[in-house]
């Protein structure tokens, strides 16, 4: 039977994660949920893990509400329902916070959460049945390793920058590594079709200092278009769900080499994309196979797909010379894509149709929701309320 009344206690007699069938009905409390509010959009049968945005925006509520004097008093409840994938992305947010703001290692932070009921494993965007497991502390250690490399900083990420790249008509682009690596999906070849033409990504790339653009997919849009404003590019294709080879991984190592910042795309900007960068941090920031895709995943929803998994947690044990257990084997047919891909994966995956149903459909308050108990107020952090305890200050 599923445990009931999951308290954890985060900040003594301050902070606490609640997990339950009703909010808590507790006396001079204060209880807030960000169920509703920071809402993953998925592309089939994945639920997280939350974005970087949503991450930062998460953490400066809670410096805001601790440090309210209409809260000082109080011991505040962060509560999420049972709901396993609203639970998972609840507690990755507090434990984030714990390791973010609180400066906890991963361990840390996650070692309270370790003796609850299991959480459900992340998973990826393909609509197939998924054998890899990603882990919240996955994305501990990955926040962790990047809050040393400084990639990324409550106080600085620029959350609105962020979010308005992250929509498909203003790019649809996201860093992987800050000032490095650019991920996006394949250029329309036309104004009004969706997405930005080569031409107007030039222009923001250039602003942005960018001097070269991979293309991994096929060609369907004339690459002098970038040259001509003093952006290389370079083409690395490869097919579609699809693993690199060794001398795709290399070419790439050396244009890496050469470049100051690179935007890659494949068609989508997921799957290839986040794969080949990945081989680049496993080796040059000690980056596991299940921590680089973590990363990716909070820096770009969906990225890294099937046995692309597979292919960077065994390209990782390979540079180290070890062996990780829990790193499931390929499936024949996972096998089977890893050589040959998965022709259409990309077209399904860059309609977004599942994440615009959800993204038009997703209702926004104008001001905080309360649901009444016997002794204080729910407050549902809305949309409103999170764009102003989510500025830096």
């Amino acid at each position: 039977m599923f445990q009931v009344n999951q308290t954890i206690e985060i900040i003594p007699r301050r902070l606490y994660w609640y997990c339950d069938k009703q909010p808590p009905n507790k006396p001079k409390t204060y209880s807030f949920t960000i169920d509703e509010t920071l809402v993953y959009l998925p592309y089939n049968t994945d639920f997280g893990p939350l974005d970087l945005s949503m991450i930062c925006k998460y953490c400066r509520t809670i410096n805001n509400l601790l440090s309210s004097e209409d809260h000082s008093k109080m011991p505040i409840y962060h509560y999420t329902s049972m709901a396993p994938a609203k639970r998972a992305n609840a507690a990755l947010l507090i434990c984030a916070y714990q390791v973010l703001v609180l400066n906890c290692t991963p361990s840390e932070a996650w070692a309270p959460f370790s003796s609850l009921p299991r959480f459900l494993f992340f998973r990826d965007a393909s609509p197939e049945g998924s054998s890899f497991e990603l882990c919240i502390i996955d994305c501990l250690q990955a926040l962790a390793k990047a809050k040393t490399l400084n990639w990324i900083n409550i106080q600085t990420f620029d959350c609105e920058i962020y979010d308005h790249y992250n929509q498909a008509a203003n790019g649809n682009f996201n860093w992987i590594v800050p000032d490095k690596f650019i991920a996006f999906g394949n250029p329309s070849t036309k104004i009004g079709q969706p997405g930005l033409t080569p031409e107007q990504y030039v222009d923001i790339f250039v602003s942005m200092k960018v001097t070269a653009v991979v293309r991994l997919n096929n060609v369907t849009y004339d690459s002098t278009k970038f040259k001509k404003k003093g952006i290389n590019h370079y083409e690395l294709f490869f097919d579609d769900g699809s693993v690199p080879d060794d001398e795709i991984v290399q070419r790439f190592f050396d244009i890496c080499e050469k470049e100051q910042a690179i935007a890659v795309h494949c068609q989508a900007g997921l799957g290839r994309t986040a794969t080949i960068i990945g081989c680049f941090v496993i080796k040059n920031y000690d980056f596991t196979g299940h921590e680089f895709i973590a990363w990716a995943r909070m820096c770009r929803s969906g990225s890294v797909l099937g046995p692309q998994q597979h292919f960077l947690c065994e390209y990782y044990q390979c540079l180290n010379g070890i062996f990780e257990a829990r790193t499931p084997t390929m499936t024949p047919y996972e096998h089977y894509k890893a050589e040959f891909g998965d022709l259409g994966q990309a077209a399904r995956l860059s309609s977004h149709s599942m994440r615009e149903y959800a993204s038009n459909n997703e209702e926004r308050s104008e001001s905080p929701v309360k649901y009444k108990t016997k002794y204080n107020q729910l407050v549902k952090i809305d949309p409103v309320l999170l764009k102003l305890y989510g500025k830096k200050k």
